[in-house]
């Protein structure tokens, strides 16, 4: 197996906003990393303070908060793009460190129980692309926060990309195209769970999610992005 040195001696990183050689993300461009200024609500996609739902949205199956990083453009747009389409797993470990130092300074504590799953692409996605960045994601938070990581959602009907669509078809694009799995000893009655993505754009396959994780029992259901276009 080649060690981490070789590999970075054959393809070295490049920062992917500058081009800077060593770096996936260099110093002078983590700078330019174009954080959100204010979170939103994940239903009607209006500010909110702390990303809280707002009252006048909630339901007994919609998600009780919304987390994201970024706006979706420049430099987060090209590390997105690069975890999901361009193959480089490595840099999980850079999001993963984004995402605990946003955690840490906003003062978010998911408490010791919390489980954390993700967002899932079909089968066969699965199998053309190799992994699933979400899961990859997923998996590398929880293992920093020392959470349980667990798929809960299975998409069981592929669907054309969400971008072929206007914002207001999303919705029907995705339903019935995801479900939740049988979880025998009743995992999710009455726990905590986050559930990690990418981008958030009109949130149709999230709030989808939501839907189907807040039936299985869910008490209290984070939604965390990296980006919100």
């Amino acid at each position: 197996m080649l060690t981490q040195e070789l590999l970075d001696f054959f393809f070295p990183k490049r920062c992917l906003g500058c081009g800077r050689v060593g770096f996936f993300i260099c110093p002078d461009c983590s700078l330019k990393l174009p954080y959100l200024e204010n979170q939103f609500c994940s239903v009607c996609n209006e500010p909110s303070v702390g990303g809280f739902t707002h009252l006048r949205c909630q339901s007994r199956y919609a998600p009780d908060r919304f987390l994201s990083l970024f706006v979706y453009k420049g430099l987060a747009q090209n590390l997105v793009k690069e975890l999901k389409y361009g193959k480089v797993t490595a840099l999980r470990k850079v999001v993963n460190r984004l995402v605990l130092e946003f955690l840490e300074e906003n003062g978010i504590d998911l408490g010791e129980k919390t489980l954390i799953t993700f967002v899932p692409i079909h089968q066969f996605k699965l199998w053309e692309r190799g992994f699933n960045q979400s899961q990859l994601l997923a998996e590398e938070v929880g293992k920093s926060l020392n959470l349980r990581v667990e798929s809960f959602l299975e998409k069981v009907k592929e669907t054309r990309s969400q971008t072929e669509f206007k914002k207001e078809d999303r919705a029907q694009n995705v339903k019935g195209s995801l479900a939740l799995k049988k979880v025998i000893d009743k995992i999710l009655q009455g726990q905590d769970v986050l559930l990690i993505d990418d981008v958030f754009t009109t949130g149709a396959t999230l709030l989808e999610c939501a839907n189907l994780l807040k039936r299985g029992g869910v008490r209290f259901l984070y939604l965390l992005t990296l980006c919100k276009d």
